[in-house]
This record gives structure tokens, C-alpha cells and sequence, in this order.
């Protein structure tokens, strides 16, 4: 009998864990109401919210994608809403990702710039705008306002995001949620407090046409009107600043700019006037009135419409970093190198394998309406110049062999640096080995073009403890020894030869 009795307890308790096992475990959701504001409703929707806002907004996106020149785009009103809330003494806090770039499933090594001018606008507004470690990205698009409703979803504020996506959005009433959410935002790791520098994140817009239309750079640097290109570019620029189409040029100014003599008057303006009528008259790229001792009337002209103001392009054009001119380089430059700068920002923009581009050199030359030799020549100083990296295709078939068939060069264009934050760089470099070794690798770098490129120099040092400074000079020298047009006169080479040395225990 008390077998029995044992036997039922046990099947009584084990049906009683069974139960437990087997049944899921409730789970008490907090209070909340819900409402869909995916694809088009999105924008109204938290446009209204952020007007609304009385306390607090918390926000963490993965990106804000802004251009300064976009200011009808619905990211830039967005924007605008947080900066007008900060105004009228709402609290906001953003966090934007700062990850690495990555191409393909490989880390390229440089951060990401995408939120750099949100970042930008939003600091220097007075909020509490912050960039996220680079180590993990941040995914995030959550917008908490007033710590009570919460927007989350799939949506970036983007124009294509906005506009053109299918993203799904929910917008969620809950101060329990709500608070789990900021302590989530205020918990993610922020990255060093470097400042941005403004010279590399705000840019100038240029018309796509500037450099596509036969007539305009393209035929200035076949004229070799170097100072037609300069002075079209810096009317833009100052467009940029200022909004205005139609001001009087400051000759002193601009003659200082060029370098040109103050003290002879006459010739200065009569320089400067040579420009502007070529600009008038065979580019119509603006109009101008002149005035004896006056400074002369100046109107940017639509690209379109030559009846029109000048308008801050929309779409279809390309930027330049202020860092351009604030730094000195658009007066390094030579003619040349300055249009494959544009060409190169150019092509960036519309890349599919971004930060790099690729295009075969007889298109650049058809598409840019110059011949090949002007885009080589001006390619290669910028490489010199450590301001271009280059990658070329060995064409090798499966066996190791050359096949004959190479693809075209990948580019990949680098920051505008000031002069004080290129020595720092190199001082920095002499600081971790032996200022006699830099300088020994980096004149290795000059003989193949590269003692500029700072990460090139670098390497050389690597391969010179790895192998010798016998063997790196040697096969250096047979680099440097090629036409200066073959793919194969660059780093690369140099390591498959000392490779090769390696592996036969001798260099030939």
C-alpha cells in the first residue's frame, strides 16, 4: 500500500513538472500602445513628434546621410527639427555610428565619414551629439521622445530611405519601454573625443556638368587656363558661404590669391579682367559688368538657363572638401592634377566599391573630353603626391603566369591634410623606429613614386627587417627601372621579387 502511495505521489509530482517544462513561460508585456508609421507616414510622423517634444528626445541611428547643400532634403528638415527642439530647451542626445568601412566582408581600415557632417551641424548647435566606438557598429534607428514614446524600426534618415524604401517603422507609447530604451542608448560606447575637422567634413557643391560638359573643364585644361579654372571654383566656393549668386568682385583679393603684383595696379585687373571675359564669353559660365576703379559686377549663371541665377545644385552634382583651398592645395596642384581631383570626387560618389572606383583609362579620357595622356600624367601626381592610392591588376592566370589581359587600375583618393598635421604624421612616424630608417625607406618610396605615401614608407620599413636593406634596395632599384606606365612598377612587385629571393635562399 505504501508503495502504491509513493508510486502516485511521484507520478502526481512528475506530471506537475511536466506541466511546467512543457507549458511556456508567460511573459507580462508592458503597458503600451502601438501605431504603424512605416514608408510614407514615417516622415509626418516624427516630424510632428519632434516638434512636439517638451523634455527630451533621445536619438541612435546608423545614419544620418546630410549633405550642407541639401536643405529641402527630408534628412536635413529632420535635422533641423532636433536643432529647433535644442533651441527651445528640449534636451537631445544623438549617437551616431562611427564604425569601420568595410568592402566586401574585409575592414578597409578607415572609419566611416557618413554621419561626419550630421555630426557636425548637430555639435556645433550645442547638442549632445556623440560618435560611437569603431570596434562595433551601430545599427541602431530608435528615436526616444519625451521618455514615453518610442520610434523604431528599420528607417535611416536618408533621402533614399525616406523616399524610396519600403521600411518598416512602429511607433510605441510606453514609459517602461521608453526607459529601457535610453538606458540603452546611454550605456553604448562613445569613441575618443577627437573633433572633426571642419575643412575635410563641409564641401562645395560642383555641377556634375563642370566636368562632364565638353566645353567647360575639359577644354580650360586643354586651353591651359589654369586661372579660368581656379577663379570658377572659387566663385563657387564663396557661393557656398555666403548663398549669393551676384556680388561685386574684390580685386585685391583675388589678385592676392593668384599671387599676383599689388603694386601694379592696372595689370593686375587687367589680368584678372582677361579671366572674367573668358568666363563671360566662352564658357557663359557668368556674367559681368565692368566699372572703371569700380570692382566689377559678378552673376553665376544656371547651367541650363543662362537667363537665370546660379541655384545650389540639388542633384547631379559632386563635392570638394573646403580643405581644397584652406589647405593650400588648390595653389600646389598643377592644372591636370586639380581636374583628376574632381574626377576622382566625382567618381567616388557613384562608385558600387566605394572608397575605391575603377574605370578603363580610354573611357576616363572619352567621358572627361580630354586625351589619355592628361589623365595618366595627372593621376600619377597625385600618387606622388601620396594623395592617390592606386591598385593594378597583376592579370596572372591560375598558374601564376601573365595572362595579357589586365583589368583597369582601382583609385582610391585620400584627405586634403594641412601641411602642421602631414609633419605631425611623419614626426610620429620617426617617433616609433629610427629617424635614419624612415628616411632610408622613404627615399626607397621615391624611386617607385610613392616617398610621400606614408603607409607605403611604412611598409618598406617592415620589409627591410623582414628581408634586408641589401635585398630592398636591390629590388627596388628593378622596379624603378621600369617605364614609369607599368602596372608593375609599385610596392607589390617589390615584395614578390624579395619573396621569391626568400624562398631560393639567394637574390639573383
Amino acid at each position: 500500500m505504501k508503495i502504491k502511495l509513493k508510486n502516485r505521489f511521484l507520478k502526481i509530482v512528475f506530471s506537475f513538472l511536466l506541466v511546467i517544462l512543457l507549458c511556456p513561460l508567460v511573459a507580462y508585456p508592458v503597458p503600451a500602445d502601438v501605431r504603424d508609421i512605416s514608408d510614407s507616414k514615417y516622415y509626418e510622423a516624427v516630424h510632428e513628434s519632434l516638434e512636439k517634444a517638451e523634455e527630451s528626445i533621445y536619438v541612435s541611428l546608423y545614419g544620418i546621410i546630410v549633405g550642407e547643400h541639401d536643405k529641402l532634403s527630408l534628412p536635413y528638415l529632420l535635422v533641423q527639427d532636433l536643432i529647433n527642439a535644442h533651441k527651445s530647451g528640449v534636451r537631445v542626445v544623438v549617437r551616431l555610428d562611427k564604425s569601420y568601412d568595410y568592402r566586401g566582408s574585409k575592414r578597409t581600415g578607415k572609419l566611416t565619414d557618413r554621419n561626419d557632417v550630421a555630426y557636425l551641424m548637430l555639435s556645433e548647435a550645442g547638442i549632445d551629439c556623440k560618435l560611437t566606438s569603431g570596434d562595433k557598429r551601430l545599427h541602431d534607428k530608435l528615436i526616444v521622445i519625451d521618455r514615453k514614446f518610442v520610434i523604431e524600426g528599420s528607417m535611416n534618415w536618408s533621402t533614399t530611405a525616406l523616399r524610396l524604401n519600403r521600411e518598416s517603422v512602429t511607433l510605441i507609447d510606453s514609459e517602461e519601454y521608453a526607459k529601457e530604451k535610453i538606458e540603452r542608448i546611454e550605456s553604448l560606447e562613445i569613441a575618443g573625443e577627437g573633433s572633426l575637422d571642419r575643412a575635410q567634413v563641409e564641401t562645395v557643391a560642383v555641377r556634375n556638368d563642370f566636368l562632364r560638359d565638353k566645353g567647360l573643364a575639359g577644354e580650360m585644361v586643354h586651353s591651359r587656363g589654369e586661372m579660368d579654372f581656379d577663379m570658377y571654383l572659387l566663385f563657387l566656393r564663396d557661393f557656398g558661404a555666403t548663398g549669393k549668386a551676384k556680388f561685386q568682385l574684390d580685386y585685391e583679393r583675388m589678385g592676392k590669391w593668384f599671387g599676383l603684383d599689388l603694386s601694379k595696379r592696372r595689370d593686375y585687373r587687367n589680368r584678372i579682367n582677361r579671366v572674367l571675359k573668358r568666363l563671360k564669353k566662352k564658357y557663359k559660365l557668368i556674367d559681368c559688368e565692368f566699372n572703371i576703379n569700380e570692382p566689377a559686377e559678378i552673376t553665376l549663371l544656371d547651367y541650363e538657363d543662362k537667363s537665370k541665377e546660379y541655384e545650389a545644385p540639388e542633384n547631379k552634382y559632386f563635392k570638394v572638401p573646403l580643405a581644397y583651398w584652406e589647405y593650400g592645395w588648390s595653389q600646389k596642384l598643377d592644372l591636370r592634377s586639380k581636374f583628376c581631383y574632381l574626377i576622382n570626387l566625382y567618381r567616388t560618389e557613384f562608385s558600387d566599391i566605394e572608397p575605391w572606383w575603377s574605370l578603363p583609362l580610354d573611357l576616363l579620357a572619352e567621358d572627361f573630353n580630354v586625351n589619355k595622356w592628361t589623365v595618366m600624367r595627372g593621376m600619377r601626381e597625385l600618387k606622388k603626391l601620396g594623395l592617390l592610392d592606386v591598385e593594378y591588376d597583376e592579370a596572372l592566370n591560375d598558374k601564376g603566369v601573365f595572362s595579357g589581359e589586365r583589368e583597369p587600375n582601382k583609385y582610391r583618393i585620400k584627405m586634403f591634410l594641412s601641411q602642421e598635421e602631414i609633419d605631425k604624421r611623419w614626426k610620429e612616424l620617426n617617433d616609433i623606429y629610427e629617424e635614419e630608417i624612415v628616411n632610408k625607406a622613404r627615399g626607397f618610396g621615391f624611386m617607385i613614386e610613392q616617398g610621400n605615401n606614408l603607409e607605403i614608407v611604412e611598409s618598406f620599413i617592415r620589409i627591410i627587417g623582414k628581408y634586408s636593406e641589401e635585398w630592398v634596395e636591390k629590388a627596388t632599384k628593378i622596379t624603378a627601372k621600369m617605364r614609369t606606365d607599368n602596372p608593375s612598377r609599385n610596392f607589390g612587385y617589390i615584395v614578390g621579387i624579395l619573396k621569391r629571393w626568400d624562398r631560393q635562399g639567394y637574390a639573383d
